[in-house]
């Protein structure tokens, strides 16, 4: 990652955060919906990891804001490895 994409990246962290200070459903895998958002949220391994809940589109895995970050975060094409390959 280059100085040039921080901006973004932590523009998207914000996003994030406020979103999930908002979600308030916390669903676990167990409680999780068919109709809510897969988004992960936290570590696995604790005990407070969660999943966002919000309400989905069919055919989609997670809810609006969380498909444009989805969609919006992968690693631009020509972004080589740490060794140059």
């Amino acid at each position: 990652m280059t100085s040039r994409d921080e901006p973004d990246l932590a523009a998207k962290e914000t996003t994030i955060d406020q979103h999930t200070k908002k979600t308030s459903k916390r669903r676990t895998l167990a409680t999780l919906l068919n109709n809510e958002c897969r988004w992960p949220i936290g570590d696995p391994q604790q005990p407070d990891f969660h999943f966002c809940g919000e309400h989905k589109n069919d055919g989609q895995s997670y809810c609006p804001t969380h498909a444009a970050l989805a969609s919006s975060s992968a690693r631009p094409r020509g972004v080589t490895n740490k060794r140059g390959d």
